[in-house]
């Protein structure tokens, strides 16, 4: 509505004039990327655990036992409601890395969603090997690939393949550089290749 208002200032006889309306879409664009950018995003170690988890851990410094005992019982309960419902998740470290591995593609920030912290650093995932399910030709005759692990991926590059990939062929999915991903398939050249699924 703003903008709105601020075009009809600068529309005699039903003309924009570009440069003041130019000049309030340029100043409005400034200020959506400028903001997320100067923001810091916040490090896993300043995260804090859900308000109902620290509760709990707060019944630790209560010195009188009984009193203790009942702030044990009743946020254990609240703490247990609150995973039946699904609001607080727990999940241990090799579960992480097999959503992970399933994830392995997808532009998601993992990281952020699983922890992130310095023990996370060994648990990245920079390549994943498995075996071809099936693969076919796309419609611009690259590949679509779907791996025995989950996932299809296909072809972005023009290279071709010196042979064509077989249900059972050792598959190497490797990271590249900005969100790139190479596939070998059967110690093949790698071919550049995106996951749609």
């Amino acid at each position: 509505m703003w903008l709105n208002n601020q075009l009809e200032h600068n529309v005699p006889n039903g003309v924009v004039k570009m440069d003041s309306a130019r000049t309030v879409i340029t100043a409005l664009a400034l200020a959506c990327f400028a903001a997320p950018l100067a923001a810091n995003p916040p490090k896993m170690d300043d995260l804090k655990p859900p308000q109902a988890f620290s509760d709990l851990l707060d019944c630790r410094k209560i010195a009188d036992p009984q009193i203790r005992l009942a702030c044990y019982d009743s946020r254990t309960t609240i703490v247990a409601e609150a995973m039946q419902k699904h609001d607080i998740v727990v999940t241990d470290r090799a579960e992480i890395r097999q959503t992970k591995r399933g994830m392995f593609g997808f532009a998601i920030p993992t990281s952020r969603l699983f922890g992130g912290g310095d023990d996370d650093k060994g648990d990245e995932l920079n390549r994943l090997d498995s075996t071809v399910a099936s693969a076919r030709h796309s419609r611009d005759g690259g590949w679509i690939v779907s791996l025995a692990l989950g996932g299809t991926w296909e072809q972005t590059d023009s290279k071709a393949l010196a042979l064509a990939p077989k249900v059972g062929q050792k598959v190497s999915v490797t990271k590249g550089a900005l969100g790139s991903f190479f596939v070998s398939i059967d110690g093949q050249i790698p071919i550049k290749m995106h996951r749609i699924q």
